[in-house]
């Protein structure tokens, strides 16, 4: 029997448990195995052989474990490790399930400008510049773009929706958003450092090695200072949406405590 058909039967194996539908496979002390608790879905390319084969090891497979079950005799102090662990692991299921109901039912994804700033201002200081950053436009063509004449005159108007709208080759790159942010040390990987300064605003454009460059450093965030708002918003969304959520369920508990008072006896 081949590997494939051994690994199968362990995949198989968590599907399986009792639930009691389609052609009865085994019996054992009371439990019984349906065809049903074999699934086959996943591996719809195995030969019908295969398939027989695998059926059967996955029977002999669990009978020795009902065997081992009914055979090993824990303790007491053991059983009832195991009756926690289950009770737990459930309860903690009906939780998750319902935490995500209750957030589903009444979050609010909405966040205006003023609570980004706000939020912003409260946790910028977690949130300093390991290295200095630069938000920038950049262009990269071939030198002899037929439309080379067209492009420069446009970056110098600053018509950056025109220029998105220019068909580029494949190794020519355009990054003309206005949310582009790197390091210094990424933005070198990928232009000549003779086109990087020290200000921190400034815009040039070079033919260098048949291609040409056009770059423009809108703003600069330099080691150790904030990093602004726009470069981690997708961060603070998050993090605001993760609190708003906290405070749904929070929210939701006290509520079912007040109305549940008379309910809750709290001993000494």
């Amino acid at each position: 029997m081949s590997i494939l058909v051994f690994l199968t039967v362990l995949s198989l194996y968590s599907c399986g448990g009792n639930s009691g539908h389609g052609k009865k496979l085994a019996k054992i002390y009371g439990n019984t195995l349906y065809s049903s608790d074999v699934d086959l879905s996943q591996w719809s390319n195995l030969t019908s052989k295969d398939s027989v084969n695998i059926k059967t090891l996955f029977i002999e497979h669990w009978i020795k474990e009902q065997l081992l079950l009914h055979d090993f005799d824990i303790s007491s102090k053991e059983k009832k490790s195991v009756e926690n662990l289950v009770s737990d692991y459930r309860n903690s299921l009906i939780l998750d399930i319902a935490k995500k109901k209750i957030i589903s039912e009444n979050i609010d994804t909405v966040i205006d400008e003023n609570e980004y700033q706000k939020f912003y201002d409260s946790i910028k200081s977690d949130f300093k510049a390991k290295e200095s950053m630069v938000n920038y436009i950049l262009l990269i063509i071939d030198s002899k773009n037929e439309n080379i004449e067209q492009i420069k005159k446009l970056w110098n108007n600053s018509d950056y929706n025109a220029l998105n709208s220019i068909s580029l080759n494949n190794n020519e790159l355009r990054a003309l958003g206005d949310t582009n942010w790197k390091s210094i040390s990424e933005l070198k990987k990928q232009i000549p450092e003779s086109l990087i300064s020290d200000a921190d605003k400034y815009s040039v454009s070079k033919s260098i090695e048949n291609q040409y460059f056009f770059l423009k450093v809108e703003s600069t965030v330099r080691k150790n200072e904030y990093l602004p708002l726009k470069m981690i918003e997708g961060q603070i969304k998050e993090m605001i949406i993760n609190k708003r959520k906290a405070n749904i369920i929070d929210n939701y508990i006290l509520d079912i405590y007040k109305k549940e008072s008379d309910n809750i006896k709290i001993y000494d």
